[in-house]
């Protein structure tokens, strides 16, 4: 596929099968267990997307989202979580969320994912619960 995507997890576990799984469906990846990372790798160089996990101490999902749209609008960003609450959807939709997946997610439902943001269509969605 191509992408050159940036991912964050605080637990190293979830963001090496992450990348792990990104990589074998053909992406370049750059992975971060530290969301201040995140937006200092966006200062260096562009990506087809952001994955983001919801729950991390210091800099949440949330408020790293919310950096994000401040200083790259168009950025595409998928969040990923365990949190599936209405209310943790509500927000990242309030955040312009491209899409809000839970975890672990599966290859076929990622696959889906990357597809779509090829394709250019990548408007708040909800892929997989």
């Amino acid at each position: 596929m191509g992408l050159k995507l940036l991912v964050v997890d605080d637990s190293r576990f979830q963001l090496h099968q992450l990348e792990l799984t990104l990589s074998r469906l053909g992406c370049e990846v750059t992975a971060c267990l530290k969301p201040e990372d995140v937006l200092i790798e966006l200062e260096k160089s562009q990506f087809d997307c952001v994955f983001s996990d919801l729950l991390m101490p210091g800099l949440d999902g949330f408020e790293l989202v919310g950096k994000i749209r401040e200083k790259y609008p168009k950025q595409v960003v998928v969040v990923l979580t365990a949190n599936i609450q209405k209310t943790a959807q509500a927000k990242c939709d309030e955040l312009g969320v491209n899409f809000f997946i839970n975890k672990p997610p599966e290859a076929d439902i990622l696959n889906e994912i990357l597809q779509k943001i090829t394709e250019g269509a990548s408007q708040n969605e909800d892929v997989a619960s």
